[in-house]
């Protein structure tokens, strides 16, 4: 060991390492081969207890061609996945410089660790599917609760553009309202609101990428005349 042994709570376990007290000695035994005599842990994800011809051995293989280039096969793989989720708007998605799908399946093809390479390239491409279709419907969503909040100020500002004066509704541009003020409130019959159309397609989307059950989307729809994507909204406001 690189250490002496430092008894801890548990004072059989190094406070370091938390390995045995025997570990730390003449009587180790190594973790790859029979070998009994000082060892020391190998800086890897394993931290085994290798004696020096075994870790010798490790290094060898570690720094082999096959190994390197599985480790920047790797590496070009963690990195399109970073570059895809770093995505967080529509105009990212159009204008980044996002990794191809001919480059994505160069690397599966040369890394000679990946044996089903077509059903490997399909799961990558899954992924970065699931990832735009999270982002998008998120996007959706946030561009129906921003039009609702948009609504509600420009009928309130059609309510109180009749208040004003001609030439202060024109300072303030309400005319170029899509709500358009009158001098006297008009009554007018109270139309019935259209039914709101959704397929069964979309119900399912919006139930998997939300988590809500299909059943609640469905009956929130029917009852409050929404669609499965205002439906959502609804549901998370009321959380």
């Amino acid at each position: 060991m690189n250490h002496s042994f430092n008894p801890s709570v548990d004072p059989y376990k190094c406070s370091k390492c938390h390995r045995l007290q025997m570990d730390h000695s003449n009587l180790a035994i190594c973790e790859a081969c029979p070998f009994i005599g000082p060892c020391e842990l190998y800086p890897d994800y394993t931290g085994m207890l290798l004696c020096a011809s075994c870790i010798e051995k490790e290094e060898l293989i570690r720094n082999s061609p096959a190994k390197q280039q599985e480790r920047i096969n790797n590496l070009k793989l963690e990195s399109s996945r970073a570059l895809d989720y770093s995505i967080q708007v529509k105009e990212d998605i159009f204008n980044a410089q996002t990794v191809s799908i001919n480059e994505l399946k160069t690397v599966i093809d040369g890394d000679a660790t990946i044996t089903n390479k077509h059903f490997h390239l399909a799961n990558e491409l899954t992924v970065r599917y699931k990832h735009f279709s999270k982002v998008i419907f998120d996007k959706q969503a946030e561009i129906i609760e921003e039009s609702n909040k948009q609504r509600a100020v420009q009928s309130y500002l059609n309510t109180l553009s009749n208040k004003l004066r001609l030439e202060e509704r024109e300072k303030l541009k309400l005319n170029d309202m899509s709500y358009t003020p009158h001098e006297k409130p008009i009554s007018k019959p109270k139309s019935i609101n259209p039914v709101k159309k959704f397929d069964k397609n979309e119900l399912v989307r919006c139930s998997n990428e939300s988590g809500f059950p299909m059943a609640v989307i469905q009956m929130i729809c029917v009852k409050k005349n929404m669609t499965p994507l205002e439906a959502i909204i609804h549901l998370k406001g009321i959380q």
